[in-house]
């Protein structure tokens, strides 16, 4: 899927004060591509992800995916926090969003099984989230993402709330399923270094009203290891959005 917006402006009322959410944003996403939004905090990025989504209306402007503007599309939309369905089994929860398209019990868990397993889960298909791990949960989270048939992933700093070696780990298996199923990813991350690891292209967002201030396109060869983090090119990126970031904020 691409998904393109022009002259994309949100905003909205909070406690009766006008807030400037994001003002001014053309961003034109590839279909397959990697992309990852990072930026101070407060600075939008959630709003213009749920507005890439049509999760929020826009102020002004558009939002395009596969060149249609608004109408039905298929992004799926990954949080930070749990979204697991506390009630429902690993399996059930990595299988709901097919049991929505209508989609069998015998072929949702056909669809599902191998893949849970591959994330180290296939032990816990009967277990329910309050038994898993954050880690664990955010595995189901991103299982069911990628077995819903979508064109477009949105993520919402899926791996923030896990420990360092957690986040490696979800990293190098999303980079795996990326490469596989080569959905168009719109990434949203405060981390640098999980920004350049991860993407094909990172963007740059201003303090409030968010705006994007600059853009830097990864040449670092793929697949990027642990050890990439400490070569030379990976820390010039590093070093250049760094230097956006502190200059957007000086704004």
């Amino acid at each position: 899927m691409r998904i393109r917006c022009t002259d994309l402006s949100v905003h909205y009322r909070s406690n009766q004060l006008p807030v400037q959410a994001v003002q001014d944003i053309d961003l034109d996403v590839a279909e397959g591509e990697f992309l990852s939004i990072v930026g101070p905090s407060g600075c939008g990025k959630s709003t213009l992800l749920r507005t890439l989504a049509g999760l929020i209306e826009p102020t002004r402007g558009t939002v395009q995916r596969d060149g249609a503007v608004g109408g039905p599309d298929r992004a799926f939309l990954v949080f930070q926090e749990n979204s697991l369905f506390p009630w429902m089994t690993v399996l059930q929860n990595a299988t709901f969003g097919l049991k929505m398209l209508g989609v069998g019990q015998g072929p949702r868990k056909e669809a599902a099984v191998p893949l849970l397993e591959r994330f180290g889960l296939g032990g816990r298909l009967a277990n329910y989230p309050h038994q898993l791990s954050v880690g664990m949960k955010q595995r189901v989270a991103i299982v069911r993402a990628f077995i819903s048939r979508p064109q477009a992933l949105l993520m919402d700093e899926p791996f923030a709330a896990l420990d360092w070696l957690s986040r490696m780990a979800l990293q190098r298996e999303l980079l795996e399923l990326w490469r596989e199923e080569r959905k168009t990813i719109v990434f949203v991350t405060h981390d640098l270094e999980e920004a350049i690891r991860l993407s094909d292209r990172v963007v740059v967002m201003s303090p409030q009203p968010g705006r994007i201030v600059a853009e830097e396109r990864i040449q670092i060869e793929r697949p990027r290891d642990d050890k990439v983090l400490v070569q030379p090119e990976f820390l010039s990126v590093k070093q250049r959005l760094l230097d956006a970031l502190r200059g957007s904020a000086a704004l």
